[in-house]
């Protein structure tokens, strides 16, 4: 009974319900018409009968006794046997049957009366359904017209039952995964236009640098000491430019959302001593150290390479913000809910106006030391973090150190 959910249908059925009822008294009332007219015509037949009786001679009781009482079948067939030996029978012309003539004329109105009421009627019907279908029609299409030219403000009306609500409400779907696309890809432009515009901004410092270096060396081209003080300028330049060119990809691909993780059960201890490898050398020449102890037998679900790239980033943020004969030590747990990496060290720790920024992008400190850095390794770890289920968090004192604390909430499959 889908089809009498639609408003629409479900008007042309009470039309058609409430016509026939019309029409139905209308044709009830026409047949009474009928009978009263055969009756009338009948009584006139008999009157007339009577009345010639009368004129031969025949006594009132006689004439009323023909007339009233109940004829037999032999008195029957002898009636018919004279009429048709004078050529009065059922199949002779209207014409010669004045009665039969007045009754069709009579009724002949009636009839037409009848037939043009229901053709009136199933006209308005018809009219009326086509005209709310299309009334229906052209507001969706006026709707979908606005889809088209980028306005997502309005919705069809699809809470009512019916076939063809159900057909609004996928409309309504289609509007909105459209606006869901349209709006994503927006955001994907203003990402673009970000990252561009990021690299252009970041770039162009090492540039300048590159530039000032060359002109000194070329000018300098006959001091072995100065092309060679330069040279080593100009190799470091061109190594911050490698890694923020590197960095600002990965960020890319983070924010993107083109990035698959390989995600898999790994040894906590082993992406720590991954992690810390490279940095090993470095922290053995600034005199620092870099200690770490935990459950060896702890593992974690996640995309091995990239968390080796978000806690050496951590790390590598700490050895930046620490001096000499500072330490750096890196411990984790587990509990039945989360694992728990903590990331501390006893450095000169973080202001309290930066405390709140430090995991924006190019974000630096005016507080800060260090100037070499461009302000995306605490960033792009925080993106991992948290595409690998994870959540970064950090304390910190003024002179006492700080503290990054990496939280994953445990799968309940292992």
């Amino acid at each position: 009974m889908d089809f009498i959910r639609d408003r629409i249908n479900r008007f042309l059925v009470i039309g058609i319900f409430i016509s026939l009822i019309f029409l139905w008294s209308s044709g009830f009332f026409i047949f009474s018409q009928n009978v009263n007219s055969m009756k009338g015509t009948i009584v006139n037949n008999d009157a007339e009968m009577a009345g010639y009786l009368l004129e031969q001679g025949m006594s009132p009781a006689d004439v009323a006794k023909v007339i009233t009482s109940e004829k037999s079948e032999v008195q029957i067939e002898k009636g018919k046997k004279l009429l048709k030996s004078i050529g009065y029978k059922s199949d002779m012309r209207n014409t010669y049957l004045p009665s039969i003539k007045e009754f069709n004329e009579n009724n002949k109105h009636n009839l037409v009366f009848f037939l043009v009421i229901v053709s009136i009627t199933l006209l308005i019907l018809i009219i009326a359904y086509l005209n709310m279908q299309r009334k229906a029609i052209i507001k969706a299409s006026n709707v979908i017209h606005q889809y088209i030219e980028g306005d997502f403000s309005v919705r069809l009306d699809s809470e009512k039952e019916g076939t063809f609500s159900q057909f609004l409400g996928s409309i309504n779907e289609m509007a909105t995964m459209l606006y869901t696309h349209l709006q994503k890809e927006k955001q994907m432009k203003e990402l673009l236009k970000g990252i561009i515009s990021d690299i252009s901004h970041q770039l162009k410092t090492p540039i300048s640098a590159l530039k000032m270096y060359n002109e000194i060396i070329i000018d300098e081209y006959d001091n072995p000491d100065t092309i060679k003080r330069f040279t080593i300028k100009s190799n470091h330049s061109i190594e911050r430019m490698e890694l923020l060119v590197l960095n600002l990809l990965k960020m890319a691909k983070l924010d993107t959302g083109i990035m698959d993780f390989e995600k898999r059960k790994e040894n906590v201890l082993y992406i720590i001593q991954d992690a810390i490898e490279p940095l090993q050398i470095r922290a053995k020449n600034e005199h620092k150290k870099i200690y770490y102890s935990g459950d060896s037998n702890i593992s974690l679900i996640c995309d091995r390479d990239w968390m080796i790239e978000a806690i050496g980033n951590i790390i590598k943020n700490a050895l930046d913000h620490t001096i000499s004969e500072n330490t750096i030590s890196i411990n984790w747990r587990e509990n039945p809910i989360f694992i728990e990496i903590k990331i501390v060290d006893n450095g000169g720790g973080i202001h309290p106006e930066d405390i709140h920024n430090i995991f924006k992008r190019f974000y630096r400190s005016k507080y800060s030391t260090n100037r070499d850095g461009a302000g995306l390794g605490l960033s792009l770890a925080k993106s991992i973090i948290e595409a690998n289920g994870g959540n970064i968090t950090v304390s910190s004192k003024l002179n006492e150190g700080t503290e990054f604390t990496l939280t994953f909430i445990k799968l309940t499959k292992k």
